[in-house]
């Protein structure tokens, strides 16, 4: 059963942007994300929708103390059943095909927005060209242990710095981007809405939403950074997968999937960009499982040589030694947990 918001109540406010929010056990984390919507300085209606997952800690008293405060922003959807777990991923579609909104922007419980003219900012961008379907900008990284700033998430890779100064980027520049904020996302709604359904063993996330709304139009890269993203939180879902090598390989076999069903949807346009963003997860399979023959020479050195020099030495020491590399790997990210 939901209760709260529901879909019925939207039809009749007035509201230009959508903001979608995630959350589940983020009691610690999600009145930043709340105080960085309700600190938005912007010239048009707004509303965020805050869906609890049936969460077992506070974070659903978080939301009502926000709702309370901020009735005319913050709208609480509580679920007594997690939703997540049963499959169901995209709970706030309905609201978004019945709201008013033109656009919609994202941020998970455990994000939060830094800039107070972040939704101003990118409206503006998509109000000035009707060629772009969407926006997005860059990020800090902020340990959810300590708080410690460890500066801009973009470029991921310094191949990717030429790519970002472009600032319109079509499909087969975002194929080539490692990651996008996800806090940073600001998207048309008809765009939104009019991406395919994937199959349940494809990634359906951000990075599925990133290269499909390509086909609706460019994205706009916002040099500024407009959000924070929390890394080392167990809790979120890429800290789950860093538990579990298998949790891994899984989630990267996915983006496989992903891709060759993009590839098949864009009538196979794209298709070396495709093969190259396919080649980089078999490449991240590879020096999980230390299987040299998962990917040619060749291909794998020339995903290596675009992760910059620290790619390249990772790569030498695995041919050297898959067993050394994967040891290497282990006591790395053993020492990263005790200094976090």
């Amino acid at each position: 059963m939901r209760r709260g918001f529901q879909v019925s109540d939207i039809s009749s406010i007035d509201c230009e942007v959508l903001i979608v929010c995630s959350a589940y056990n983020q009691e610690k984390f999600l009145a930043d994300a709340l105080e960085g919507f309700v600190s938005q300085k912007a010239s048009f209606p707004f509303l965020a929708l805050v869906h609890d997952d049936a969460s077992t800690d506070g974070t659903a008293d978080v939301i009502r103390e926000y709702e309370t405060r901020y009735p005319d922003i913050i709208k609480g959807i509580y679920e007594d059943e997690n939703q997540y777990q049963q499959g169901s991923l995209f709970w706030y579609l309905d609201y978004l095909r019945n709201s008013k909104a033109k656009y919609i922007a994202l941020c998970e419980g455990d994000d939060y927005w830094v800039s107070p003219d972040k939704l101003e900012l990118q409206h503006n961008e998509l109000e000035k060209d009707d060629s772009l379907s969407y926006c997005f900008s860059n990020a800090i990284k902020v340990d959810s242990r300590t708080g410690k700033n460890y500066g801009k998430m973009l470029p991921v890779f310094p191949s990717e710095s030429g790519i970002l100064a472009k600032r319109i980027l079509g499909t087969k520049d975002l194929l080539e981007l490692a990651f996008i904020p996800t806090a940073s996302f600001f998207s048309r709604r008809d765009a939104w809405l009019d991406q395919p359904e994937l199959p349940e063993d494809a990634f359906r996330g951000d990075r599925a939403h990133q290269i499909y709304l390509s086909l609706s139009g460019s994205a706009f890269f916002l040099d500024r950074v407009t959000s924070a993203y929390r890394v080392n939180n167990a809790q979120s879902m890429m800290g789950s997968w860093a538990k579990s090598n298998k949790k891994l390989l899984d989630i990267l076999n996915s983006y496989i999937v992903l891709y060759k069903c993009f590839d098949r949807d864009s009538d196979g346009i794209f298709h070396d960009a495709v093969q190259e963003a396919i080649n980089a997860k078999i490449y991240d399979t590879m020096l999980i499982c230390g299987d040299k023959t998962a990917l040619p020479t060749k291909k794998a050195l020339a995903v290596a040589s675009k992760r910059g020099l620290s790619g390249k030495f990772k790569y030498i020491l695995f041919r050297i030694s898959p067993s050394l590399y994967l040891t290497v790997r282990k006591w790395c990210r053993r020492i990263q947990g005790k200094l976090s």
